[in-house]
């Protein structure tokens, strides 16, 4: 299955280091039990901004509504999901 890479963007005033590692962990959990039903996804990785309540998160799957759903299976906030490419 052709996999695209997203970025999601969440901003959340005020949030902490605990709850994005937690809702990296719903995500993650989200994503088995997406995978269990056949849908290919993966979280790839999440960078947190402290000072600006930021988050950034990649994931790979088939479709931007896949990374919606995983987004709310997971109860992750996100203001956009766009297409990204990763650079080295």
């Amino acid at each position: 299955m052709d996999q695209t890479l997203f970025m999601v963007e969440g901003y959340v005033a005020g949030i902490t280091r605990e709850q994005v590692v937690s809702g990296v962990a719903r995500l993650k959990a989200a994503a088995t039990e997406m995978g269990r039903e056949g849908i290919e996804i993966l979280h790839v990785g999440s960078t947190f901004v402290p000072s600006e309540g930021s988050i950034f998160s990649l994931v790979r799957g088939a479709s931007r509504s896949d990374v919606e759903e995983l987004s709310r299976r997971g109860r992750f906030p996100f203001h956009r999901i766009t297409e990204a490419e990763f650079v080295e």
